[in-house]
């Protein structure tokens, strides 16, 4: 216990992205341990990993970092099991190991998830879990900073790895602003975001190579490619208008020039003419100057 309580603020978790990694390794002769790993995404995008000894029946605290404006969405593989008889090992249940989540001020109806190994994802049993109030917002209870928050505790029997996952979402003005409000803001409204959940997630997750969504939509390459591909693609059309901006001046600039040593010429014809066979041959330097640069245009 004393090594639990020493590790307290390390089970405090806070962060727009995260998971817990629980570990039951087999019981061996001299003594039983459990490992509980945590991995959670600071603010700041510095990862940090804590271990702790012993703490089998010591919950983690997961928080957003904003608890007033933000909720958050919590995602185990594995499937619910029936609040009267998570108990007993139902032959549904391949495990006698437990993952519980409670509300940050409701104990009273847990949920109770028989979990599956390994990192949930699409393909397999689901369990997600939203904050109080992010469904309903009636209740006054919402006020309450510790209502979107999540207590998740590890009930250990047996050997497994497990993983629970969680994402701090904030719901999108659209949902409850009125019509006018949605039209002057519609374009700037929730640029990151997850369709599926119909919620608001943090810039710091948009195409930072993890999913965060379910769908992936945060790391769609369409998504991505905007994001980088703006700057490159103003620079090219910039280029390219610029090349094309210089290749016309100076085919003018070289039309100019021409045009107006054909009219010097014309001007000095005639006396070309009197000059019989000598006008073949320019006898002025300057005329051999412009003749070159006539040949250039």
């Amino acid at each position: 216990v004393e090594n639990c309580l020493k590790f307290k603020k390390e089970r405090r978790l806070r962060g727009s992205s995260g998971y817990i990694e629980l570990r039951s390794p087999m019981i061996r002769k001299s003594d039983d341990i459990n490992e509980i790993f945590a991995e959670k995404l600071s603010s700041n995008g510095v990862t940090e990993v804590t271990p702790t000894v012993g703490c089998v029946s010591h919950p983690w605290l997961v928080e957003p970092d904003d608890n007033t404006n933000n909720f958050l969405y919590l995602k185990i593989k594995g499937y619910e099991l029936p609040p009267t008889k998570w108990q007993q090992n139902s032959f549904k249940c391949a495990t006698n190991n437990r993952i519980i989540v409670y509300s940050g001020i409701e104990t009273r109806e847990p949920k109770v998830v028989c979990p599956h190994e390994g990192r949930p994802t699409n393909a397999h049993r689901i369990v997600e879990v939203f904050s109080d109030g992010w469904n309903h917002s009636t209740s006054l209870s919402i006020l309450n900073p510790n209502t979107r928050s999540f207590v998740v505790e590890f009930l250990e029997v047996e050997p497994g790895n497990y993983w629970v996952s969680w994402l701090e979402v904030s719901k999108r003005p659209l949902l409850t602003a009125t019509s006018s409000f949605v039209m002057s803001s519609s374009t700037i409204d929730c640029p990151y975001r997850c369709p599926e959940l119909n919620a608001c997630i943090s810039s710091q997750l948009w195409c930072d190579g993890t999913w965060h969504c379910p769908s992936g939509f945060d790391e769609e390459e369409t998504n991505c490619a905007f994001q980088f591909g703006v700057p490159v693609l103003y620079v090219a059309i910039g280029g390219g208008a610029l090349i094309i901006l210089t290749m016309l001046i100076a085919t003018t600039a070289c039309f100019k020039c021409r045009q107006a040593r054909r009219n010097k010429r014309k001007k000095t014809g005639g006396n070309n003419h009197r000059n019989g066979a000598a006008s073949r041959y320019p006898t002025n330097p300057e005329d051999l100057y412009m003749d070159g640069k006539d040949s250039l245009c």
